[in-house]
């Protein structure tokens, strides 16, 4: 039977292989192809929109399989959304009326051809669209984004104490909601809209006319109306719907519930009945009883005016989606969309509006004129290359091997930078093998950036990364990002992806923390200052960003985060792609550049002066202050610094002004920032905070919470440092010996150590011939390691022993831990017996010592 159903399916597939949505039966076998490559998320997301929009279908029946391969091969071939599929009503259409349909993938396209990135990014901003068109707006408009705004919000709100709050650069009706506001919690809503997002748009509430608020009063009901600038400066109104809101909703969006009804862009008049997103269907509105149908548009032409002269002003822009609003004034503006939507005109009449709206915008002509200039390639892979034979054939097997398709959609340059080993040889054998896609370049030794400078002289391709020729790629990674910028390119320069360690090292770098969410998201820097990225090999950049901009041949490290940080400014915001995976080689023969460089003295030298100070000046120059994203990445590179000693490599003049560098670096972050600061040590932090010239040393003391508070700031938990290792016990002739070792940072003193023997006080005996000191860049104490030897005599029956350190506030009790590969981790089953003693382990932080008795060995063994 099985063998029945595979010559069937086969047969479908070379039967209907060049129209494989001809059939339903070929739709399901292609879709079930497409299935099996579906990730199990994907699979989830079907199931759920199943679940929405055909509630009544019951899981797994052949209804149910037949809607699910149905839909995984319409994404795929007709670029639909699982939205798109049900609110198209997809199942029950042929696949010409399909291909007649405008799905997501396909405006996306469009919106690309007419509008540019800037002129997108512009209406984005609710409230630059209206600094532009505030003469249309008909309404006060302010925006807040800080404290110093508050003086504006009184203003604003002394006019008008209800208000609607949007937050900006959200749509589809999120984040909008009306306030209310009185004297005595004004300073309170304030700091709650400031709380809730970078930038929050108040405006002044629309008092819609009566002709408009017949049809639903809770909300305001508005008309989108699309302008099309053509080529011969003519504006263009088409594809117009109503929208209003349902119950209590105070938004009209169909994606927040409200219902959509089509006009006709000549008369101004409701031409269908209305619809939801949820394909339900209404004669009449649900809450009002009005008849949608024939409904006529109040002062239908002076709208259409209003919407021409506002798509005039804005520049860049070609197709323009405008939401308006009648007033007893008429109509007004309530934004402008530069990325419309074409959901809302299809769904209301079922009708495909694809082959006239191409018609309209002239796409063939568009399109041709867009290949002329149109990139080769999806991507450009630049690696640069020194020595590398043992790891450059992986490497590039990694990019070839991309799911997304190498010939056709991955160009590779390789730079040789003057390799003495078989480097070129592995080159040149792959660029026999693709000469279309891969170019080898040869040049004398520069270094890293220099390589990196001349591949860009040869890209072809919308995206690119810089590759370094002993890392590697996941097989999926191209495609993940290619969807990732495809749906947001409009927002960000370049996007980020999760790095994780491969041979002498596993897991994940520190940084990490930024993958945390369930999915790939836009990181905004001021909203997420601490997202940091600092890695050219593992992020994509769009072509069109790095104009005028390349690697600083002057520095061997930090070349590439100075880079990147440069382009991340101009737009603030970066794409993480948590699914596409980079592997980071940590060489076991630690031999790469980077685990070499404390004996390099640019890196003392060039990379204090040429890429930290840079980016102080850099942030001064841009925003007339050091942003807490630049005292991030600063920070996270100065760390690693403070903990190790300097190399031998500089003379003490030159350690000197080091010092003195670092230093007057550190006095530029906050003290805020570096408290808030990830992945580092209290002990790094607290001496940190020391060097700021803070003189945290003489104010700085451990609450009953083990906190270590620093001039009344908590720097972090003393967790790390709660623990006496104990080596080695033993009892000799009623004598407790006890040995070990104890990590404690400089600001806990060895004198405030303590045992604690049946509530008697025994003070540690520390060895100081052995110590294992933690120093600084300034040679300075971080963390001691120091040796210790305890003597108890005259051990009673019971002995209850307890380690300690004593504060000016408490007494921190500390935990005992035992060496691994000892005697002593018995004690963390059951109990040790020594001599005629045996020694049990209440807890974390006690030892008992009593008298070897039988009944209580086995007590102690069943209760384990």
């Amino acid at each position: 039977m099985k063998k029945i159903i595979k010559m069937i399916c086969e047969l479908y597939k070379k039967l209907y292989k060049n129209n494989p949505g001809k059939t339903k039966m070929s739709r399901y076998i292609y879709g079930l192809d497409m299935y099996k490559k579906l990730d199990q998320r994907e699979k989830i997301r079907i199931k759920k929109s199943i679940k929405k929009y055909k509630p009544n279908v019951r899981l797994k029946s052949i209804k149910y399989y037949k809607v699910f391969l149905d839909l995984a091969f319409s994404k795929k071939y007709y670029q639909c959304s699982n939205d798109e599929y049900f609110m198209f009503d997809f199942y029950h259409k042929n696949d010409k009326l399909r291909k007649t349909f405008i799905t997501g993938i396909a405006k996306r396209e469009y919106i690309h051809l007419l509008n540019t990135d800037d002129a997108i990014e512009f209406l984005r901003d609710k409230y630059s669209t209206y600094e532009l068109l505030k003469d249309f707006y008909g309404r006060d408009v302010i925006e807040i984004k800080s404290q110093k705004d508050y003086k504006i919000f009184e203003d604003f709100t002394n006019k008008h104490q209800k208000f609607i709050k949007k937050s900006n650069n959200l749509s589809c009706g999120k984040g909008i909601e009306i306030k209310q506001i009185a004297d005595e919690n004004k300073k309170d809503v304030f700091y709650s809209l400031l709380d809730e997002s970078e930038s929050t748009v108040i405006e002044e509430l629309v008092n819609q006319s009566e002709e408009m608020a017949i049809l639903h009063p809770e909300s305001v009901n508005t008309i989108r109306i699309i302008t099309f600038l053509d080529e011969d400066n003519s504006i263009k109104i088409k594809y117009s719907f109503l929208r209003i809101g349902v119950e209590d909703s105070v938004v009209d969006n169909g994606g927040a519930g409200g219902i959509i009804c089509l006009i006709d862009d000549e008369t101004g008049n409701v031409i269908t009945n209305g619809v939801d997103e949820e394909f339900n269907w209404y004669e009449v509105h649900p809450d009002t009883g009005i008849k949608l149908k024939d409904f006529s548009i109040p002062n239908w032409r002076e709208a259409c005016e209003l919407a021409k002269k506002a798509q005039k002003k804005v520049k860049g822009a070609r197709l323009i989606g405008w939401d308006l609003a009648y007033t007893n004034k008429g109509w007004i503006i309530i934004e402008g969309n530069g990325h419309t939507q074409f959901i809302g005109q299809q769904i209301a009449d079922q009708v495909g509006k694809k082959e006239p709206f191409e018609k309209m915008i002239h796409y063939k002509k568009l399109k041709q004129n867009y290949k002329k200039n149109e990139y080769k390639y999806k991507f450009s892979v630049i690696i640069p290359i020194y020595n590398s034979e043992k790891y450059i054939d992986e490497t590039i097997k990694s990019v070839i091997n991309q799911t997304i398709g190498f010939k056709e959609n991955i160009q590779l340059i390789m730079i040789n930078d003057g390799s003495s080993d078989n480097s070129e040889k592995i080159c040149k054998n792959y660029q026999k093998q693709y000469p279309d896609n891969i170019k080898y370049i040869y040049q004398k030794n520069k270094g890293v950036s220099s390589a990196r400078n001349e591949g860009m002289k040869y890209i072809e391709g919308k995206y690119v990364n810089f590759l370094d020729s002993d890392d590697k790629w996941d097989k999926n990674a191209f495609k993940e990002v290619w969807d990732f910028f495809t749906e947001k390119d409009t927002r960000i320069d370049l996007v980020t992806c999760r790095q994780k360690f491969f041979e002498a090292k596993s897991g994940f770098p520190n940084l990490d923390y930024k993958f945390n969410e369930a999915k790939s998201y836009v990181v905004d820097i001021n909203k997420n200052p601490d997202f940091i990225v600092l890695s050219v090999s593992s992020t994509f950049f769009k072509v069109e960003s790095l104009k005028n901009k390349e690697f600083d041949i002057r520095l061997n490290y930090g070349e590439d985060a100075k880079f990147l940080t440069q382009v991340l400014l101009e737009k603030e915001r970066y794409g993480l792609v948590k699914d596409a995976y980079f592997y980071l080689r940590k060489r076991k023969d630690d031999t790469s550049l980077t685990q070499n460089s404390k004996t390099d003295i640019t890196r003392y030298t060039n990379t204090i002066d040429y890429y930290y100070k840079y980016l102080i000046e850099l942030s001064n120059e841009k925003y007339h202050q050091i942003i807490s994203y630049i005292e991030h990445v600063i920070i996270n590179g100065i760390k690693f610094r403070i903990c190790n000693q300097v190399s031998s490599c500089l003379s003490e003049k030159e350690k000197e002004k080091y010092i003195k560098n670092i230093i007057e670096i550190l006095n530029n972050i906050s003290i805020e920032t570096i408290i808030k600061t990830r992945n580092i040590n209290q002990n790094i932090k607290y001496y940190i905070l020391k060097l700021r010239s803070m003189k945290s040393e003489n104010n700085c003391f451990i609450d009953k919470n083990m906190n270590i508070i620093c001039n009344d700031m908590v720097i972090g938990k003393l967790t790390g440092n709660k623990k006496l290792f104990v080596s080695s016990l033993n009892i000799i002739d009623s004598k407790l010996i006890m040995k070990g070792m104890f990590k404690f940072p400089n600001y806990i003193s060895l004198n405030d150590i303590y045992i604690s023997c049946n509530d008697k006080k025994y003070t540690l005996s520390f060895d100081n011939s052995n110590n294992k000191n933690k120093l600084s860049f300034k040679d300075e104490t971080i963390t001691e390691i120091k040796d210790f030897t305890l003597e108890i005599s005259n051990l009673k029956n019971i002995n209850k022993i307890m380690a300690y350190f004593e504060t000016d506030k408490d007494k921190i009790e500390l935990a005992f831990e035992f060496d691994e590969k000892s005697i002593l981790q018995k004690l963390n089953k059951g109990y040790l017996k020594i001599n005629n003693y045996m020694i049990i382990k209440k807890g974390k932080n006690h030892l008992l010592v009593k008298k070897y008795n039988y009944f209580t060995a086995l007590k102690y063994k069943i209760k384990k």
